[in-house]
């Protein structure tokens, strides 16, 4: 076998040991090419593929092998993948503090107000600073016509019903309360338990106290509530039939935990 020992360009002796015969005509025509062709081309593709292409090569592997050595000889650096990676992104400056980043091209139309942020924060301060720049980024008008059905402050855009999700989640307890005084709703879930936000109400509007002995606070803490049914029938969730009363006070009830129907006795 016959090894590659010197090129055109009076570079060192160089030997490219486990290639095959037939490789040695594209190994001196890349060297003939010489370094700065090489690297010229590293910066311009993508690929080692793309670099045979340009050398007028067939992408093989044994073309790709030619140009890898070829760089290793010279030193050149082959980051592909991040250049791959940065393949279709332009460059844009951050709206706020001028910072020029990489940004996929496919992203830039979901900036509905043509704005351009580099981080989180440089977003949050353009809002802080201007509500019209914040309602404008998220592809509201200035002026928006629809208002929030729970408070009537301005949504974000017109296909939004609710200033915040805290405003959405607020208006759905409230809406189930409402439900649950005017009798449309019997306050149940889908196992016959009293809803958790009719529980949270109850204690809520008895101001976090017993309603039989006052009981606050246990030892610096909050004293676990619970809810007792008056009749013994832990489905009846009428208002009526509800009363909050500490751990202590609902076991000396006569019908704690079904003891009026015989289920616990003492």
């Amino acid at each position: 076998m016959t090894y590659l020992t010197s090129v055109n360009l009076s570079l060192p002796s160089l030997k490219f040991r486990g290639l095959e015969e037939n490789m040695l005509s594209k190994k001196e025509f890349v060297f003939d090419k010489g370094e700065e062709y090489l690297k010229n081309l590293v910066n311009k593709c993508f690929s080692f593929a793309e670099i045979s292409k340009e050398y007028g090569f067939k992408s093989n592997p044994d073309s790709v092998n030619v140009i890898k050595k070829a760089c290793a000889y010279w030193g050149i650096s082959c980051d592909f993948p991040h250049k791959r990676k940065m393949r279709n992104h332009i460059d844009i400056t951050c709206h706020i503090c001028g910072k020029h980043f990489n940004r996929k091209e496919s992203k830039l139309k979901c900036s509905k107000s043509g704005l351009y942020f580099c981080s989180r924060e440089c977003k949050e301060t353009a809002q802080s600073i201007n509500r019209d720049l914040a309602l404008a980024h998220y592809g509201a008008s200035p002026n928006p016509e629809k208002k929030c059905i729970r408070c009537g402050k301005p949504t974000r855009n017109s296909s939004t019903r609710y200033c915040t999700s805290q405003c959405h989640t607020k208006h759905i307890i409230e809406t189930k309360i409402e439900s649950w005084l005017s009798g449309e709703w019997d306050g149940s879930e889908r196992s016959g338990t009293l809803s958790r936000t009719i529980r949270n109400y109850l204690i809520e509007k008895a101001n976090n106290a017993c309603e039989k002995c006052g009981t606050k606070e246990w030892f610096g803490d909050y004293v676990p509530l619970e809810i007792h049914h008056k009749d013994g029938n832990s489905k009846n969730h009428n208002i009526d039939n509800l009363e909050v009363l500490c751990m202590h006070c609902h076991y000396h009830t006569g019908n704690y935990a079904g003891r009026k129907n015989g289920k616990k006795k003492k």
